[in-house]
């Protein structure tokens, strides 16, 4: 006897799904399932099943993958507005106060932070504790086929499966003043 499993569409705009789906991927990395910029594949069957059992609905694993690349995507986008001096985050709207002549030139360059133009990222601190120790950072540029380090002692390049048409460079703009917060905790660093 053949059981016909109906897989659920994936909403990661949902509030309550995407806030389930979070919490379970952060208990799956401290509990040591994080694989490089990801999770290890046998954390997918847990989330599913959990998922499951709090929605009431069947994600297949492809499904959580796609989610979790999605929200890190939205996380490195955010985080890089976040870097620039005078960046104009209101914390109370969790948006960006930037003019409108600053909003078309940044979207110019950087067309995928139109999201962030009237409202903010959603469970940004969770996604902040996901993904900042994975992402790169300073002179590093994200790319589909990985962390692409342009410094002499960085050599290696990490894969992911976070798919990209383009580069975004996590550098500072020079056209844009420097954060002095940022260079201060960036001189800490190194």
């Amino acid at each position: 006897m053949s059981q016909n499993i109906e897989i659920s569409r994936a909403n990661w705009t949902d509030p309550i799904q995407r806030k389930h789906f979070i919490d379970l991927c952060l208990q799956e990395a401290n509990k040591g399932f994080r694989s490089g910029g990801g999770l290890k594949s046998s954390a997918w069957p847990r989330i599913a099943e959990e998922l499951e059992k709090l929605l009431g609905k069947r994600y297949t694993s492809k499904q959580l993958k796609n989610g979790w690349d999605y929200m890190k995507r939205q996380y490195l986008i955010w985080s890089k507005m976040m870097t620039m001096t005078g960046h104009g985050y209101n914390s109370v709207t969790k948006t960006f106060d930037w003019p409108a002549e600053k909003w078309e030139e940044y979207l110019q360059k950087y067309p995928e932070a139109k999201q962030f133009r009237f409202k903010p990222l959603a469970n940004v601190e969770e996604l902040e504790a996901l993904f900042e120790g994975v992402l790169a950072t300073g002179s590093k540029n994200w790319s589909s086929g990985g962390v692409i380090a342009s410094g002499a002692e960085e050599s290696s390049t990490h894969s992911t499966s976070m798919p990209s048409e383009t580069s975004i460079s996590l550098e500072e703009d020079e056209d844009l003043p420097r954060n002095t917060n940022d260079e201060a905790e960036g001189s800490k660093k190194k």
